[in-house]
C-alpha cells in the first residue's frame, strides 16, 4: 500500500506542474483505502491542496467524505494566500513610506514561481530588515498596521496581525559556522526591482538550499521544498550559485537534492532510495523522534538527556527573550521550562522524546548518520 499511495501522490504533484495526463495504470489504484493514505501523507507534506486540486480536475474522487475533507484543504490554501498577499502589501505599503528597505523571504518570493500563488502554502510572513531599522520597523507594524508583538529572539521578531497572520520579521539570517559567512553578506546580494529589494536569483537558490540542509539536520524535511528547488531551479536564471554553495560547503548537498527533484519531478533515473525514505518520512518540518536520533547520534544518550533538561543560555534566551536585558533570571526561566515540559503543552513532546531516547534504535540512527555523511552535512 504504502509504495502504491507514493506512485499516486508524485503522479498528482506532477499533474499540477506539467499537465502531464495521469496513466490509467495510476487512475485504478486509487480506492477509497488508497485515498484516505493519500490524504494523511499529502497533509504530512502540506500538499493536500495540490493532490485535492489535481483529484478534482480529472474527477477521482471515489469516496464523498475523502472528497470533502480533501477540498477543504484546498479552499483553506486559497484563502490563507489571499490573507497573506493582503498582509504583505499593507507592511510594504507602510514600509515603502517609511523609506525602510526590506527583503521578501522564503515562500512569499517562491510563491510567484508556481503557477499559482495558492499552490505554494506557507504558514507566516517572512521579511528581512536591517539590524538599524528593526525598532523603528517594529514601532512602525505596532502603531500603524496594530500588530502585536509575540517573541524576539536574536535573530527574529514575532509579530501577529489582527487577522493572526504571523510575520517574522528577521534582522540577521546568521546560522550555524559553517554559513554564517553566506548569510552575513546577503545584502550584498541584492537587486531594485519596482522599487523592492530581491535576492539575486543565485542568492534565492542558495538560501533556499541552506534553509533545505537546517531542517535536514534537525530531524527531516518535506517534499514542498523540493518542489521550491525544483522550481527556482527551472523559472530563473543564473550562474554561479556553485561559487556560493561552495562557501557554505554544501555542493555535496545540492547535488544530492537536485538528484531527488529530478527523479520526482522529471522522471529521471537515479538511486534516491535512502533520501527519498528519509524525506517521506519526515514530513514538513521533519519530526521529533528523527530530531532526538540525530543528536543522540552526536552526542550520546546520556549528554543528550542532560543538555535537554538544563538548556544552555543561548537556546534559553530565545524561549525567554526577557533574559536578552536580564541573564540574571536564567535560572528561573529554567524551571519555568521544567513545569512547561512537565505539566504544559509541550507534555506530549516530552514523551515523545523520552521514548526515543529509551527504544532500541540503534540501526536507525546509523542508517541516519550514513546518509548525513552521504550529503556531507
Amino acid at each position: 500500500m504504502k509504495k502504491t499511495v507514493e506512485k499516486i501522490f508524485f503522479s498528482l504533484i506532477n499533474f499540477e506542474f506539467s499537465k502531464k495526463e495521469i496513466e490509467e495504470e495510476v487512475k485504478n489504484l486509487i480506492t477509497t483505502e488508497s485515498l484516505r493514505s493519500l490524504y494523511e501523507l499529502s497533509k504530512k507534506h502540506d500538499l493536500a491542496h495540490l493532490i485535492a486540486d489535481a483529484l478534482d480536475k480529472n474527477a477521482l474522487f471515489c469516496d464523498e467524505e475523502l472528497k470533502k475533507k480533501f477540498l477543504i484543504e484546498l479552499n483553506k490554501a486559497v484563502f490563507r494566500d489571499e490573507q497573506r498577499k493582503y498582509e504583505f502589501n499593507k507592511v510594504s505599503d507602510v514600509l515603502f513610506d517609511a523609506k525602510i528597505p526590506f527583503l521578501p523571504l522564503k515562500g512569499i518570493e517562491i510563491s510567484k514561481l508556481y503557477p499559482k500563488t495558492w499552490m505554494r502554502t506557507s504558514c507566516d510572513i517572512d521579511i528581512l530588515v536591517k539590524k538599524e531599522d528593526l525598532e523603528k520597523t517594529k514601532n512602525i507594524l505596532v502603531d500603524r498596521l496594530d500588530y502585536v508583538l509575540k517573541t524576539q529572539t536574536d535573530h527574529d521578531v514575532s509579530l501577529f496581525s489582527k487577522s493572526n497572520v504571523n510575520l517574522e520579521l528577521h534582522f540577521s539570517l546568521f546560522d550555524d559556522d559553517r554559513l554564517k559567512d553566506l548569510l552575513r553578506d546577503v545584502w550584498e546580494y541584492t537587486v531594485i526591482e519596482n522599487g523592492q529589494f530581491k535576492m539575486t536569483n543565485e542568492m534565492m537558490y542558495s538560501y533556499h538550499i541552506v534553509h533545505m540542509a537546517k531542517h535536514f539536520k534537525l530531524g527531516g524535511i518535506g517534499v514542498r521544498y523540493f518542489i521550491d528547488e525544483w522550481l527556482i531551479r527551472k523559472k530563473l536564471y543564473f550562474t554561479n550559485e556553485n561559487e556560493l554553495l561552495k562557501k557554505a560547503n554544501l555542493l555535496v548537498f545540492t547535488n544530492q537534492i537536485k538528484n531527488v527533484s529530478d527523479v520526482w519531478f522529471e522522471g529521471k533515473e537515479n538511486d534516491i532510495f535512502d533520501i527519498e525514505q528519509y524525506v517521506l518520512y519526515s514530513g514538513l518540518y521533519g519530526n521529533l523522534e528523527n530530531n532526538v536520533l540525530i543528536k543522540t547520534a552526536k552526542k550520546g544518550k546520556i549528554k543528550f538527556l542532560f543538555s535537554s533538561i538544563f538548556l544552555s543560555f543561548d537556546c534559553l534566551k530565545i524561549q525567554y527573550p526577557i533574559l536578552l536585558k536580564h541573564k540574571w533570571l536564567a535560572p528561573f526561566c529554567q524551571v519555568a521550562r521544567w513545569f512547561k515540559l512537565l505539566f504544559g503543552k509541550s507534555r506530549k513532546h516530552t514523551k515523545i522524546k523520552l521514548k526515543a531516547i529509551k527504544s532500541d534504535k540503534d540501526k536507525k540512527q546509523e542508517w541516519i548518520k550514513d546518509l548525513f555523511k552521504k550529503l556531507d552535512i
